[in-house]
């Protein structure tokens, strides 16, 4: 791809995380996606997460996160 998704993240609790996106265009996506590929990390560390998500998938809630703190 040209370039990844635009994220919306919504929040329904203090450790959770909704991470949404849709699909980029043909033009963008230079053929079909296979997968995505979602990092997220605490601001504060170097150390993160990574989760690969099949293609057809448009969102992700990220689960038992820290609350009061900045990823």
């Amino acid at each position: 791809p040209l370039r990844a998704p635009e994220l919306s993240l919504t929040s329904h609790s203090p450790t959770d995380i909704q991470v949404s996106w849709q699909p980029l265009p043909q033009k963008l996506s230079r053929g079909r996606v296979s997968s995505y590929r979602l990092s997220y990390r605490i601001s504060s560390e170097s150390i993160g997460s990574q989760i690969e998500l099949p293609g057809e998938k448009t969102q992700h809630r990220l689960e038992s996160l820290q609350p009061d703190t900045i990823y």
